[in-house]
This record gives C-alpha cells, sequence and structure tokens, in this order.
C-alpha cells in the first residue's frame, strides 16, 4: 500500500452476530523503511516501528473519523489515518423453503431490529453528507425515520407473506445502503477537506482527554517549603474509576492514548514568586503538610441555583478562566454543571462518533470525576482543579508576532545517557509548538560516556559544547533554556554558576526543566537501592556517583553538592520546572521536587541537619534572586509497562518520564510550554 492511497475492508459479520452490539476492528500498522541511496526492492526494507489501533463498528452509526499515528524512528513519523465504516447491508437466509404464514414475536422483533439499525445506518450517513453537502455535488432524498419505520411496520403486519415482505424490505433498505454509502466515498476520497476536519475534530478530542488525570493547583510562595500529602492524593485517584472511564476515541491506540493500561496522572503546584515579597525560610519553617487543614473554598457560602450571578462567579469555565487566575473563587461545582465541560461545538455534537451511548459514557465519566473531586476535598487533599475542568483547553501559546526572540534550548542527559535520551522532548516540543520558528534544539552529546566522572568537569563540557553552538547563529540567541534527566539537572546547574558563563550566558538563561534530577542528593533511599547505588559506585569508581551521595567529602559541608546549594543555580532562570516521579527509587522524590523529606525533619544526626539546611538555602535562593518569578514542582505517577527487572529495581519509575511520549505531550501542552513561551 501507498502513502496517500484509499483501500476497502469489507468484513462478513456471523449470521448470529447481535447488530445492537459494538464491534471492534483491529488493525497493525507498520513502519517499514530502507536506505534511499539504495536501489527500490522490498527485500531491502526493515521493519521500524508498529502501531495497533482499535475500531469501534457500531451498526446504526457512521464511523467517520480522522487521526495522527506517530511512529518511533531515528525522527518522529507521523502517519494520518482517515476512517470511514459502516453498515452496508443485511440479507436474511431463509433455513426452509417454506416458511409460516404467521410470525411468531421474537422472530417479528428480531426483523423489527434489523429493520431499524439498517434505516438508523442511512440516516447517519446522510447526516453526514448533510453535513459537508458543500464539498461536493452529491445529491439524495433524505431519510425521516419516524416515517420509514412506521411503513415497514405497517408493510410486515399486514403482509398476507410476512416473510417474503421481511426479506423485500431487508433487500431494499439494503440496496440504497449500499447506494448512499458509495455516495460517501465518492464525497469522501474525492474532498480531502473532509479528512482535515476530522481530524480538528480529533485534536479537540485528544486535548481534552490529554488534559485528564492533571490536577493543578496554586500556592503562595511561603507556602514553598510545605510538601503535600502525594500518597494519599494518588491512592484516592487510583481507587477511583476515573481512569477507566475516561473517553476513548473511535480510532484507538493504546500506545498513543490514555487508557486503563497506559495511564500518567500529575500534580502541579505552581508557586508564584512576587518581586515586593521577601520571605525567607529557615530550617525550622520547613513541613510535610498536614491533611487536617481545610481546603480552598470551604468559607465560601453555598451557591443558589437562582442566581445566574452566583453561578457565573463560582463556576470557571463559564467566565473562561485561564490558568494564571488565581483559585481562591473556585468552589465546589454540581455534577449538572460539570457536564459543560466536556461540551463540544454544534458540529462535534453532531458528529457521526458521538452517538447516544457515546454521551452517556461521557456524562457517566464526567459524574465519576466529580465524586472523585469530592471525595479529595471531603478528605482535605486537594484544592486545586483539572486541566480539563478549563472552557478551552490546548489554547495555543505560540504568539502570531512576526518577529520572536530566537530561543535555543538543550537537552541534557543523565549518568550513563545518550544525545537521543531526550529526543522524543525535542520531537514533542515541536509539535506542541507547531515548529515555531524560534525555537532551536541542541541535544547535548559532550558528556556521552563521561558521566562516572566528576561533575565539576562535565559542567565545563556542557558549557563550552553549549558556547560553541552559541556561535554558529548570525545573532545570538535572545534566550536559552536547559530540559535535563536525573543527572543533567546538577550539571546545568553547575554549568550556569561558572565565572565564565556570566560573561555570556547568564542574561539569556529562561527556563529550567528539570526531570528526577537529585538535587538535594540520594540520600534517604531504600537500603536496597543505597547497596546499589553504592556498588555502582565501587564498580566504575564514579565520582558522580560519590558527590550525589555526599561522600566525596569528609564533612558533609564541603560536600560538592552542599557547596553547589551554596550558589546561585535555580536563582537564575525565570521559570524553574522540577519534575518528580513518586515511584522512582532511584532519586528521591523530595530531592527531584526540592520538597521536604520525613525521615530527613526527623533525622538528628549531621545528615539530616545537612539536608535540611540544603533545602533552605536553594528555596531562599529562589526567593530572594528578585529574576525567578515562578516555580512549579510537577508531581507524576506512571503506569510501568516495562520489563519486570526495570520495574522491580525501580529504573522503570525513574526513566518513565522520559520515555513516555503521551506523558511528554500531556506535560507540555497542558502547561510546560508555556513558561519556555513566557
Amino acid at each position: 500500500m501507498l502513502l496517500g492511497d484509499v483501500f476497502v475492508i469489507s468484513l462478513r459479520l456471523d449470521v448470529h452476530a447481535d447488530l445492537g452490539t459494538r464491534h471492534c476492528f483491529i488493525l497493525d500498522v507498520e513502519l517499514w523503511s530502507m536506505d534511499r541511496h539504495h536501489p527500490p526492492n522490498y527485500d531491502s526494507f526493515e521493519f521500524e516501528s508498529k502501531r495497533t489501533i482499535e475500531i469501534s463498528l457500531v451498526s446504526t452509526n457512521l464511523i467517520a473519523a480522522s487521526r495522527h499515528l506517530f511512529f518511533h524512528h531515528s525522527v518522529f513519523t507521523v502517519l494520518t489515518l482517515s476512517v470511514y465504516a459502516s453498515l452496508v447491508s443485511v440479507l436474511p437466509r431463509r433455513k426452509k423453503q417454506e416458511l409460516d404464514t404467521v410470525l411468531d414475536s421474537k422472530s417479528r422483533q428480531i426483523h423489527l431490529l434489523t429493520g431499524y439499525v439498517l434505516i438508523q445506518a442511512i440516516d447517519s450517513i446522510e447526516q453526514f453528507i448533510v453535513r459537508n453537502w458543500k464539498m461536493g455535488s452529491v445529491h439524495f432524498d433524505h431519510c425521516n425515520i419516524n416515517s420509514e419505520i412506521e411503513s415497514m411496520k405497517s408493510r410486515i403486519e399486514y403482509s398476507d407473506n410476512p416473510w417474503n415482505e421481511i426479506e423485500d424490505v431487508a433487500v431494499s433498505l439494503s440496496s440504497r445502503l449500499s447506494l448512499i454509502h458509495n455516495q460517501l466515498v465518492q464525497l469522501c476520497v474525492g474532498y480531502p477537506v473532509i479528512s482535515s476536519n476530522l481530524l480538528q475534530q480529533y485534536r479537540k478530542f485528544r486535548a481534552k482527554t490529554l488534559a485528564e488525570l492533571f490536577f493543578y493547583n496554586e500556592n503562595l510562595s511561603c507556602d514553598i517549603s510545605v510538601s503535600n500529602p502525594i500518597d494519599k492524593i494518588l491512592s484516592v485517584v487510583l481507587k477511583s474509576k476515573y481512569i477507566e472511564k475516561i473517553p476513548r476515541f473511535p480510532i484507538f491506540c493504546s500506545e498513543m492514548d490514555s487508557c486503563v493500561n497506559n495511564w500518567s496522572i500529575i500534580l502541579e503546584d505552581r508557586f508564584i514568586i512576587s518581586p515586593g515579597a521577601v520571605v525567607e525560610i529557615t530550617p525550622c519553617d520547613m513541613k510535610v503538610k498536614c491533611t487536617d487543614a481545610g481546603p480552598m473554598g470551604d468559607d465560601l457560602e453555598p451557591l443558589s441555583r437562582g442566581s445566574l450571578s452566583g453561578i457565573r462567579s463560582c463556576f470557571p469555565w463559564l467566565k473562561r478562566k485561564t490558568v494564571t487566575e488565581s483559585p481562591s473563587s473556585r468552589c465546589l461545582h454540581s455534577v449538572g454543571d460539570h457536564r459543560t465541560t466536556w461540551a463540544f461545538s454544534e458540529d462535534q455534537q453532531r458528529s457521526v462518533y458521538f452517538s447516544d451511548e457515546n454521551l452517556n459514557a461521557i456524562i457517566d465519566f464526567l459524574m465519576t470525576r466529580e465524586q472523585l473531586k469530592t471525595d479529595l476535598q471531603s478528605q482535605n487533599l486537594f484544592g486545586g482543579f483539572l486541566y480539563s475542568e478549563q472552557a478551552s483547553v490546548l489554547s495555543p501559546f505560540v504568539t502570531t508576532q512576526t518577529v520572536q526572540p530566537t530561543h535555543l534550548i538543550v537537552f541534557v542527559h543523565g549518568l550513563d545517557g545518550t544525545c537521543d535520551d531526550l529526543s522524543s522532548y525535542q520531537n514533542i516540543f515541536r509539535i506542541v509548538s507547531d515548529n515555531a520558528p524560534q525555537f532551536h534544539y541542541l541535544l547535548s552529546s559532550a558528556n556521552h560516556a563521561k558521566t562516572w566522572s566528576d561533575i565539576d568537569a562535565l559542567a565545563d563540557n556542557l558549557l563550552s559544547e553549549v558556547q560553541s553552538h552559541v556561535t554558529k547563529f548570525a545573532e545570538p540567541p535572545a534566550r536559552i533554556s536547559f530540559v535535563a534527566h536525573s543527572l543533567g539537572g546538577i550539571i546545568v546547574r553547575a554549568a550556569v554558576c561558572r565565572k565564565e558563563a556570566q560573561e555570556w550566558l547568564t542574561s539569556r538563561l529562561h527556563c529550567l526543566l528539570t526531570i528526577n534530577s537529585p538535587h538535594l542528593g540520594l540520600a534517604y533511599v531504600g537500603k536496597s537501592i543505597n547497596f546499589g547505588i553504592q556498588f555502582m559506585q565501587w564498580w566504575k569508581q564514579s565520582r558522580s556517583i560519590q558527590q550525589l551521595s555526599l561522600k566525596d567529602e569528609v564533612t558533609f559541608y564541603d560536600s560538592f553538592l552542599f557547596r553547589l546549594s551554596r550558589k546561585k543555580t535555580f536563582g537564575l532562570f525565570r521559570c524553574v520546572l522540577l519534575v518528580g516521579t513518586y515511584t522512582d527509587s532511584f532519586v528521591p522524590f523530595h530531592s527531584a521536587l526540592l520538597a521536604p523529606c520525613k525521615p530527613a525533619m526527623k533525622d538528628p544526626s549531621a545528615l539530616g541537619t545537612t539536608y535540611r539546611e540544603m533545602l533552605t538555602n536553594v528555596n531562599n535562593e529562589i526567593l530572594l534572586t528578585g529574576r525567578t518569578t515562578v516555580v512549579v514542582r510537577y508531581s507524576t505517577l506512571h503506569s510501568i509497562s516495562s520489563a519486570v527487572g526495570n520495574r522491580f529495581t525501580g529504573r522503570a519509575a525513574h526513566i518513565a518520564a522520559v520515555e513516555d511520549d503521551t506523558f511528554i505531550e500531556k506535560l507540555l501542552a497542558n502547561s510546560a510550554l508555556k513558561y519556555f513561551i513566557e
């Protein structure tokens, strides 16, 4: 099959198949490639990647949908697939030639249902053609469902030979259905703009689903030293049926879409740093947030349904709130009102894949989601909201101004990594930003196979690489941001505070996104993980692991990480974004998020004191620098589908945030990308 080609797949259902149930058609789409410098030869093609899609088939409805399929390759490869699926005909078969002259009630019900299904299928295609008739010259006589059904009933009921009448009705309706299906094919194949419209509907649908399981909360800067009860929040979410009821697109791909086996939860805590406010934190101020504090909005008066102004003031989507607004005016919402958050335009509501069954499922999903929020608030665990509750999601972050400042984004891999580790972030940056011309990308390779060395040396390598790359620009980029995984986050911090960086780099620093980076070291991990870390340090004779373990010097106060915490690193960036995976066993969750750790808060030893002072140094640097305007913590949890060994050791959770493309798209599209734009 060639790209851009059209093909037809005919399915014959079992003679006893129930036309009233939903059927699923599974299709494997494979990507094969060959060296373009070689002569074309089928034997030269090599398999690269595969996507398995599931197409929902409903006898009464035309399924007309389009979507993107992304494949992993040296670069992202995308295929656009449009599907038009419909029942074509139903032909009754006689078991015997001589039939009874009277229909029994069961046979009558079965054949009336068959006729009803055929009429509904005809009407579904007609409605689609009516919505798109301006794009082609297809004409037909519109079907009136009620009159058609009544006519069919009368013909069968008052016929002297009902069995022959049943056959005539089925053949007549099937012929009409086949004819109008051919007209549909003529319309859709000849006018690709229809597929473009369907693709736009898919993007809106995907935007909604990507915004699910993404919780958001806005906090005061003075609360930066307070940690939320993430474990309890995640426990409540996982016990609910929220995840399994997330709506599915008619062309479903389990590798790309959120489902019960492929999901990620993100809890975003955003701290706005006010330039006028001066807040200094001491080690005594740090604490783990208790769960007996009331959630936001508990002091609000009950909402009266009779007051329209009151409703507008309390329900944010009626005023099209943006994510920059304060959450203080938000309150509990009723289930009925919450249904508007999955509302669609008139064309979408009439879209062929939003059948009554699908709409009922969406309503059930919204009620489940609202119940989850109620449970979280009743237990004083969460007072924010979900990105999917906004009136509009995934608004384009990239402005339409003709001149944009050149922005270089540098991707830095972690321990024993390669420059390709963060290629998914680069690819999805391009997709979500619509390939914005101001963005330029650099996958750092300066420390390939060197990450076991001293972090200071690694920082020098990175700094030299970025400086060398900047000299290739006709004009130096106005902004430079970093996206770093694991050890890469520490390397970036060590690089930007160099004296030689002040002349050309410091003034251009904009955004820092670190993913599971051990900013506070590898202390307070499990015993087995600690043993593994020490074994790797001995085996590789690794200086960097010594430094991350706070064992590179005689005293903790002379260690590399403690000295780094006293330097200005985070405070050089306008936006600081921290991603931490709750089940990460390699890098402690609290170390990645610069959050208090319960064992460290209670530890009277020199290690506990050092840990608390490091956290205090970093938080005070961010609050008092005068340059940083926002700090965002992303607490994440992933469904792990990798090898058993990786899940057992905790490595799967550590690398999930760089391997899960759906998570990366969710993170960038809903939240993180806007900080690179601001």
